[in-house]
């Protein structure tokens, strides 16, 4: 089973992705190239700016992965154009995991329920994302 977590130096990402490689997966990330990751056992670190197409095709055009787990997407645009351009003949499902983001700021514990703010299309991404 081949993976692509966009992501995977921090916060969610990294643990994801240690947990995927424990599991035996073959697993290659995609980040800014800023950091490097912290654990070992990817195949791959791709490296590129997630919103340039070029980087996105040069990197993950050619890959045929059967999951991918989209940890970094902050706009619907970005999401979009990673879809477009995927192989998507071994794809079985395309994740993406949300954040807090999508709520208004606030000084209170967030829950699901609370106010959402302007990110808030980012929660009716599967109309867009139909692979």
């Amino acid at each position: 089973m081949k993976i692509l977590v966009m992501g995977g130096t921090e916060f969610v990402s990294s643990s994801l992705t240690k947990y995927l490689i424990s599991k035996g997966y073959i697993v290659d990330i995609f980040t800014r190239g800023i950091k490097p990751p912290k654990y070992a056992g990817i195949r791959k670190h791709l490296k590129g700016d997630r919103k340039s197409i070029e980087d996105l095709k040069v990197n993950i055009s050619n890959e045929k992965y059967d999951y991918i787990f989209d940890t970094s997407a902050y706009e619907m645009k970005d999401m979009q154009k990673l879809i477009g351009i995927l192989n998507k003949e071994n794809l079985k499902r395309y994740v993406f995991c949300s954040s807090g983001s999508v709520y208004i700021p606030s000084d209170e514990m967030v829950t699901e329920e609370f106010i959402r703010g302007e990110n808030a299309k980012m929660n009716k991404i599967d109309l867009v994302l139909e692979i």
